[in-house]
């Protein structure tokens, strides 16, 4: 019996890298928090039929352990691909946009195969792969992720961090 392989993609944002990865991999996981940007991911996955049965959209934050994130207070309202989360509301605010965020392995069935993980958490790559040390360790997918220091210092993580975390798998 074949499993299906899937590809992890930690956030979908709006779904073009999400949409293009399912015409080539049969189940690409795409993890998105941002209500907004989940809305037009399920929008623009609804539009492309024939392969909107590959994806599972998922509206949560990847993370080392489930918790509420809050969006920086640096975030500019108008950009929204370029916003990151802090594990903790940085100020009393009910503005301020607050979305679930849990580690990836308590939600995978635990036979998932995955063959990439594409992590793009604007500083949180780390945490989100700490969230997905089973799989990682089962699978021993391909994985792809951005450095952005001044983003990942706030999540309390180096690039030495990295480079350990790899090392110990």
């Amino acid at each position: 019996q074949q499993v299906a392989r899937h590809l992890l993609r930690m956030p979908a944002h709006v779904g073009w890298f999400t949409l293009r990865l399912a015409s080539h991999h049969l189940k690409v996981l795409a993890v998105e928090p941002n209500p907004a940007l989940f809305e037009l991911l399920l929008w623009n996955i609804a539009r492309r039929p024939g392969i909107e049965h590959r994806i599972l959209p998922w509206p949560l934050a990847a993370y080392d352990r489930t918790c509420a994130l809050s969006y920086t207070q640096e975030n500019d309202p108008f950009d929204q691909g370029n916003w990151s989360f802090v594990p903790r509301p940085l100020r009393d605010d009910p503005s301020l946009l607050v979305v679930p965020a849990a580690p990836l392995d308590v939600c995978l069935p635990h036979d998932a195969q995955v063959s990439v993980i594409k992590v793009d958490a604007q500083g949180a790559d780390l945490r989100a792969l700490y969230g997905l040390r089973q799989t990682i360790q089962r699978c021993r997918p391909l994985i792809v992720l951005e450095w952005e220091e001044a983003l990942a210092l706030r999540h309390g993580c180096s690039w030495q961090d990295h480079l350990d975390f790899f090392h110990q798998l």
